[in-house]
This record gives structure tokens, C-alpha cells and sequence, in this order.
């Protein structure tokens, strides 16, 4: 038999409800009754109507949510009560229920979760978008939807959601408009190195997939969202974990960005590493230019690999010694025979034109050295004669017929009136005089410098030259006047 319905409540006065179940969340009218207990006697008894009834009415905001949600199947209900909820509640009860909620009703789900963490919503009562990545889980395409629209609208959320959205643009194509994985996706799982299980649970679920067998829908929908995955990586807005963002491309074969984000953590062997695998020669090469000034072992791999490799590779090792003769890059042409020598499987033509060019460059340099040097002895032993003369003897000026004595001779053979003259030098001479002085001093204080010295010889491909250099500035003279 079933208990008697609950009394009819007294004239209400102003106060605020309360209750174990869920009270209310401002100040409403007062019962004459204990309105948890009548509602919990309704929903024993199986009065569910009743109980939602006095949940409603006494805004018992979590029987109401709980009654139509476990007993009366009635979600659409509970997606309007929670709408006409504060912020702060709504928050609370889609944190609660929204699993059940987006099951069954994604769409509506969605659109009020996205409202909530959104710009709609006042910027201090609006909670984080990843407090509800747990609800999408098996909704990937609800999932991609919602962290769209936030991601858009608010900008500043954390490295998991922007993760996670990388991950869905990666894997959505996978999955039918049902949400399941559509019969082109493995059924093998990945395990993926991240400490998230949400992320984990996003990638997992996608696994392994053959690229033969995808629809031409599915491609056509995988390179645009790859278009936009390309997008978020270079968002300047986007505070992705950059090492997981990695991981996340190399699983799901996304060439552009994993090339990308070596890039940005500047790995540029990983990236000769992938095109080696892969057997791109083309890009390698093109790696090897763009990288390859910066850090000149790249060129020394690149030789390896294609010395080692068991086709010829006679047009690839040319261009990559047309590269190497770069003077920015510098590789010494003992250890590039050195390298390539190694392999007996390598016809001697691949490196005779390099050989050719080698020589003929080291006997040019030859004769040019010997030219200057012919050059600075010929004027050092003319400067060494004029010293002599002047020193041992008479020198003869021949002044102008113009110029009034007394007149002052100087021995660079100019000659002046005294009183034009305000100085010991000779007014023509004394800058050019000047500035070879404070050269002099300048390369005389450089040579006391040693962190630059270090500075250069860490950032120069030739640190003979360097050494060399500052020898020429007098670095050990100086070093000896300090002694």
C-alpha cells in the first residue's frame, strides 16, 4: 500500500531552504513540512512526479536533476533546469551529470557546456574547459566541436585542452557520424607516453589505422583538419605541451607538424633522422640547406647516409659536395674522402669533379698567397730603404718659391711657413698619422680581451683563422708587456 501523499504546505514566509539533497541557492518561501524528507518519501514510495514536483518547487536543485535523470529517463528536462541555473550550479551539475547528459542529448549538451566555459558567461564565474573533458569521452565529435568553440572564444586555457584539441583534429576522421571507429581504424590501441589519461584516452581510442583503407571522405576530412592542426601549432595563443604535441604527431604520421615542432625544439638531426627513414631525398637535402649553416654536421650525416646506402646515390652526393664547399659550412676535404672511401661500392666518378674543384681552388688560394707575398716584400723592403735614408742621410727639400721664410720642413717633404703652422706636425700628415695610431691602439686593446677572443673562436668555422688573427693584433706581445 502506498504511503499517503505529502500534506499541502502551509502560507510560506520568507527564508531559505536548505537540505542534505541539495538546498537551494538563494533565499525562497519557508515550508510548514520538512521538504527533503517529503521528497524522499515520494521517491521510495515511487511518486517520482511528486518528488521532482516539491524538488522544483523548493528548488532542491539535486533531487530534481537526480529524479528526472534516474527514474524518469528525462534529460531534455534536466538540460532546461540546469539552463535556468547561476553559472557557479550549472558548473557543478553538468560536472555531476553531464556524462549521462551528453549520452543522451550530445548536441543540446554540448551547446550549453560551450555556453558556460565561453565568452557568454561573466569572465569570473566562468569555469575552465578541462574540468569537462571527462564528459566527452566516446562524443569525439561533440568533443572537437566544444574545445573549437572555447578554444575560439577564450583563448587562455590550459596545455591539456590544447593538447587534447590537437589530438581530435589528428584522430576525428577516424570516426563514423555514429561516434564510433569506423571499420578503416585498427582495432590495436597505442600507448602513448603521457601522464593525462584523458589524452590518453583521446589517442588510445583512435589507434593504429591504415591509410589504404580510409574512405575518400575520411582523407578529404583528415587533410583539412590537418590544415588546422597545422593552424593551432603555430597559434602564437596556443600553450601546448610541445614535447606531447610531438608524441601526438609522430603516432598519427603528421609529417608537417612533427617537422614543425622539430623544428621549434631545433632537432634538426630528428628531422634528417625521419626524411633517412623514410627515404625522402629531396627534403633532406633541402633539411641540410636550411640547417645545415647552423650546424654544419648535418651535411656530415647526410654524406654518410647516402655513402652507406646501397643505390649510388651518384646525384644526391653531388649536390650535397656542391653544398659542402660552402665557406659558411667549411668541412675539410680529408675527412670527405675520408667518408666516402669507406664505401669501395662507390664509383670514383661521384667525387672526381669534387676532387677536381678542390684542387684547383687550393691552387688558386696558392697563387694568390704568393702574389701578396711577393707584394709585402716588395713594399716592406721599400719602406725599409726609405727608413735607412732618412736615418743615414741629408734629406734635400725643394720648397715652393712662394713660401716666406722662415719656413719649417718636415721630412714627409712638405713644407711650411712657421706662422701657418700651429703645431710639431705636419698639417697634411697628422690625421692620416692620427688614425693609424688609435687603430693600432684599438687592436692593442683588443688583443687583451680574452672572452671575446673565446666568443669568436666558439662562433667561427675557421678558429685557425681566429688564432691567427689575433696573433697579428700582438695578443702575445701584450701579454708579455703586462709580465
Amino acid at each position: 500500500e502506498s504511503p499517503p501523499p505529502p500534506p499541502s504546505p502551509s502560507p510560506p514566509t520568507a527564508a531559505t531552504a536548505g537540505g542534505g539533497g541539495g538546498g537551494a541557492d538563494h533565499p525562497v518561501e519557508s515550508a510548514s513540512f520538512d521538504v527533503e524528507a517529503a521528497i524522499e518519501v515520494c521517491f521510495k514510495a515511487g511518486h517520482y512526479e511528486q518528488a521532482r514536483s516539491l524538488a522544483k518547487r523548493w528548488q532542491y536543485h539535486a533531487w530534481y536533476l537526480r529524479v528526472s535523470l534516474e527514474k524518469l529517463s528525462s534529460p531534455s528536462d534536466a538540460l532546461v533546469y540546469i539552463s535556468t541555473l547561476p553559472p557557479s550550479l550549472q558548473s557543478e551539475f553538468l560536472g555531476k551529470y553531464g556524462k549521462t547528459l551528453i549520452e543522451e542529448d550530445a548536441k543540446t549538451t554540448t551547446r550549453l557546456l560551450s555556453n558556460i566555459c565561453g565568452k557568454k558567461t561573466e569572465r569570473k564565474l566562468r569555469p575552465k574547459a578541462d574540468k569537462f573533458l571527462h564528459i566527452f569521452l566516446g562524443e569525439p565529435r561533440r568533443f572537437l566541436d566544444f574545445l573549437k568553440k572555447v578554444v575560439e572564444e577564450v583563448p587562455n586555457q590550459s596545455a591539456v585542452v590544447y593538447n587534447t584539441l590537437l589530438d581530435l583534429y589528428l584522430t576525428v576522421h577516424l570516426y563514423d557520424d555514429d561516434h564510433h571507429p569506423s571499420s578503416s581504424s585498427s582495432k590495436h590501441r597505442v600507448e602513448v607516453g603521457d601522464q593525462d589519461p584523458l589524452r590518453k584516452g583521446v589517442v588510445a581510442k583512435a589507434g593504429k589505422h591504415d591509410d589504404t583503407k580510409l574512405t575518400p571522405q575520411q582523407i578529404e576530412e583528415r587533410e583539412a583538419n590537418f590544415q588546422k592542426a597545422m593552424l593551432l601549432l603555430k597559434s602564437q595563443q596556443a600553450c601546448y605541451d610541445v614535447n606531447q604535441a610531438l608524441v601526438s604527431a609522430k603516432i598519427h604520421k603528421f609529417e608537417k607538424g612533427m617537422i614543425y615542432l622539430y623544428e621549434k625544439l631545433r632537432l634538426f638531426g630528428e628531422i634528417l633522422q625521419y626524411y633517412m627513414e623514410t627515404g625522402n631525398h629531396k627534403r633532406l637535402i633541402r633539411a641540410c640547406v636550411n640547417h645545415g649553416t647552423t650546424d654544419p654536421d648535418l651535411w656530415v650525416q647526410a654524406l654518410k647516409y647516402f655513402a652507406e646506402h646501397e643505390d649510388p646515390c651518384e646525384d644526391e652526393i653531388a649536390q650535397v659536395l656542391e653544398h659542402i664547399e660552402d665557406p659558411k659550412i667549411q668541412l675539410a676535404p680529408l675527412m670527405v674522402l675520408q667518408i666516402l672511401s669507406s664505401h669501395a661500392k662507390k664509383p670514383f666518378g661521384v667525387i672526381k669533379d669534387y676532387v677536381i674543384r678542390i684542387l684547383q681552388r687550393e691552387k688558386d688560394q696558392i697563387e694568390e698567397d704568393e702574389k701578396a707575398i711577393e707584394k709585402f716584400q716588395h713594399e716592406t723592403s721599400t719602406m725599409r730603404k726609405e727608413i735607412e735614408d732618412l736615418t743615414t742621410k741629408p734629406t734635400t727639400f725643394m720648397p715652393s718659391r712662394d713660401l716666406m721664410l722662415p719656413a719649417v720642413h718636415f721630412l714627409c717633404k712638405h713644407s711650411y711657413h712657421e706662422q701657418v703652422i700651429g703645431s710639431r706636425e705636419c698639417p697634411k700628415c697628422a690625421p692620416e698619422y692620427r688614425s693609424v695610431m688609435e687603430i693600432k691602439e684599438q687592436v692593442r686593446q683588443s688583443a687583451s680581451q680574452h672572452e671575446l677572443f673565446f666568443k669568436m673562436l666558439e662562433g667561427s668555422n675557421d678558429g685557425f683563422g681566429v688564432v691567427a688573427e689575433y696573433f697579428g693584433r700582438g695578443i702575445l706581445d701584450f701579454e708579455k708587456s703586462e709580465d
